[in-house]
């Protein structure tokens, strides 16, 4: 049987296309999922729409409103934030309490905000679940939303939850 060879049709001018970069929230995510310490079922975590809503809100309104606290001027805590989007934390998480907020304010890297919470002895035990009672809370929300007028400079916010 004779070989039949078939010609490279392909256009030299024909751009490939260039890589899509990993969003930051995504990318901050997975960077606390897979730390060496973290101590929760890295199998059982996952991002979860109404957290990551939760999250974003946040993240937002600290950069509209240029402040940095766990509770909003307006009153809002961290744990009434969640509940908002319709997300069902445990009835026993009080309505104006913090038990799933961690906050970061500086760098626009990821790998900054990771770093700078598990630097942290207030945060690692909630982000890196080093606390038992952080260990359950599976569900993960991130946001993250740019300094006004500063370049290279954001507010990130990482929330945890039981998985409804």
């Amino acid at each position: 049987m004779p070989k039949i060879y078939i010609a490279d049709v392909r256009k030299e001018d024909v751009p490939i296309p260039a890589p899509v970069p990993e969003p930051v929230e995504d990318k901050l995510f997975r960077l606390i999922r897979d730390s060496d310490i973290q101590q929760r079922d890295r199998s059982k975590m996952v991002r979860h729409p109404l957290l990551d809503q939760a999250a974003q809100r946040k993240a937002n309104d600290m950069a509209a409103k240029h402040y940095f606290a766990h509770t909003s001027p307006s009153g809002v805590s961290a744990n009434q934030n969640v509940r908002t989007t319709g997300y069902r934390l445990p009835e026993w998480y009080p309505l104006n309490g913090n038990n799933v907020e961690s906050l970061f304010i500086g760098s626009d890297l990821p790998e900054d905000a990771a770093g700078a919470w598990l630097d942290s002895d207030h945060h690692r035990p909630h982000v890196y679940a080093e606390d038992n009672f952080f260990r359950n809370q599976n569900c993960i929300g991130t946001a993250y939303a740019p300094f006004p007028g500063e370049e290279h400079r954001g507010y990130w916010v990482y929330l945890s939850a039981p998985c409804a």
